[in-house]
């Protein structure tokens, strides 16, 4: 007898051993069987720890002071770290199971090549940048700044020829008039990223395994896009540059509402005025 895998699109797919498994069913199923799987050291981990404590990586803040916390055990774990094992180990540290991957972007001038990297401009303390670099782009040199538009000016300027940034924070950006000279590309190798744990603290990873396997990979990446995606702010004179054909009719409209609200109103006082007189012929 041949035991064979329910097929319908969508629901379960993979018709063979050897073929991937994937699908509404097959999701829901991988998340019961891991969720029944609890050991002891995993429950005496909860009942010490009531709560959670999560240090959150975003750019700006140094990620020396979220490696301290953890060492200092002022928080269980970091979110997002890269997952790189060999950094893990170096740092006596463990990863997660892959969390999600982020697209990054190569953002230069029009007209250079990218063959020819050789300066990137990167934010101070950026982990996102500072990580991505140092396993992908090892040789080139950076030059530090503020925010994500002064490295865009260093490109613009010539003081660097490029810079790297997550898809989700560069649309705002590159849609501003004053960026129209740069061009993006998406780079091949995406940014891994996982939790962050002490190496001793071996149940905690299993715990945090456990629920990425359970929330699958699909719902955790819609959550992490639509929570990491953020717009840049825009200044009144980028919105008008940006509508700059719109912003055009639009004076004109209003200029043209002026201009004939005070021709009738000029030519009403000016009736008035005739008709008062008898000898006034108006034209």
């Amino acid at each position: 007898m041949v035991i064979g895998y329910y097929q319908r699109a969508g629901f379960q797919e993979g018709a063979s051993d050897s073929e991937i498994k994937f699908g509404y069913v097959y999701e829901y199923y991988q998340g019961v069987a891991v969720s029944l799987r609890q050991d002891d050291t995993e429950k005496s981990w909860m009942a010490v720890n009531k709560t959670l404590k999560i240090g959150y990586k975003n750019d700006y803040l140094p990620y020396s002071n979220l490696n301290n916390a953890l060492k200092n055990n002022e928080v269980n774990t970091i979110y997002p770290a890269m997952r790189n094992i060999w950094y893990a180990e170096q740092q006596q540290v463990r990863c997660s199971d892959l969390v999600t991957s982020q697209t990054m972007n190569l953002i230069f001038q029009r007209d250079y090549s990218i063959n020819k990297l050789d300066t990137i401009a990167v934010i101070k303390n950026s982990y996102v940048q500072n990580s991505y670099i140092d396993c992908y782009l090892p040789n080139t040199e950076r030059i530090y700044k503020n925010n994500a538009q002064e490295c865009l000016d260093a490109i613009k300027n010539g003081e660097a020829t490029a810079t790297v940034m997550r898809r989700y924070n560069i649309d705002n950006l590159m849609r501003k008039p004053s960026n129209n000279t740069l061009r993006t590309v998406s780079l091949e190798n995406p940014r891994d990223l996982c939790f962050m744990v002490n190496d001793t603290d071996v149940a905690l990873l299993s715990l945090l395994n456990r629920a990425i396997r359970v929330m699958g990979s699909e719902k955790i990446t819609s959550s992490v896009n639509k929570y990491t995606y953020y717009g840049q702010s825009m200044t009144f004179r980028d919105f008008v540059l940006e509508h700059l054909t719109q912003s055009l009719i639009i004076v004109f409209i209003f200029l043209l509402l002026i201009f004939g609200f005070m021709f009738f109103y000029i030519r009403s006082i000016a009736i008035q005025n005739c008709l008062k007189d008898p000898n006034c012929q108006m034209r």
